[in-house]
């Protein structure tokens, strides 16, 4: 079981608002323009959430087992259709890079380089480069003991743009329930690969 302990979702034009709940939507282009160059920066526009979940049912190893294992994202997390990681590139426990294919209601197909650093049970934070949809995109999964010795605590946070803000803009109306579905894809793997 999942509990939601607090969200805040804004949408960050210039610095963010963390004071303000609920999404914020707040922008200087109409619905289809094209977007300018200051507005493909990433310092420039972009939406960010952040949650805090307490988890029951697996530990905080197995989270950031999964959470890590890059390789097998296309198996479980909804949108991601290819999921692949380059040996190669990967610097030890602490760092790794994967090529990420994700679909969106069959409109939109993107592939991208995920670079991913990791502090082993705590922390994985990756980000996004070389994307023709995202102008930015980064997310970052800490992971905290929980109240018993089965349940931790995640704190989530997502930040991202993209190059055409009318997909800002859709994003923006189906947010919360892609952040749901995808904490849920990964709290049910951890929990299925627990009770292996």
């Amino acid at each position: 079981m999942a509990q939601a302990l607090g969200r805040r979702c804004w949408l960050n034009v210039v610095g963010r608002f963390p004071g303000q709940s609920g999404l914020h939507l707040v922008t200087s282009a109409g619905f289809f323009s094209p977007a300018s160059s200051d507005q493909q920066d990433s310092t420039s526009s972009g939406i960010a959430w952040e949650e805090r979940k307490l988890i029951t049912g697996t530990t905080q190893e197995e989270m950031f087992r999964v959470i890590a294992d890059v390789n097998s994202y296309s198996t479980f997390v909804p949108y991601v259709t290819r999921s692949t990681e380059w040996p190669e590139r990967a610097r030890d426990d602490s760092y790794k890079e994967a090529e990420l294919e994700v679909g969106f209601l069959g409109l939109v197909t993107e592939s991208y380089t995920s670079k991913v650093d990791m502090v082993p049970c705590t922390m994985v934070k990756t980000r996004t480069e070389d994307s023709r949809l995202f102008s930015h995109l980064t997310s970052t999964w800490r992971l905290s003991p929980g109240v018993t010795s089965n349940s931790l605590f995640i704190d989530f946070s997502v930040e991202f743009g993209f190059r055409n803000p009318a997909y800002q803009n859709l994003a923006s109306v189906f947010l919360e329930d892609v952040v749901k579905k995808m904490m849920d894809a990964f709290t049910e793997e951890a929990r299925a690969r627990a009770s292996r």
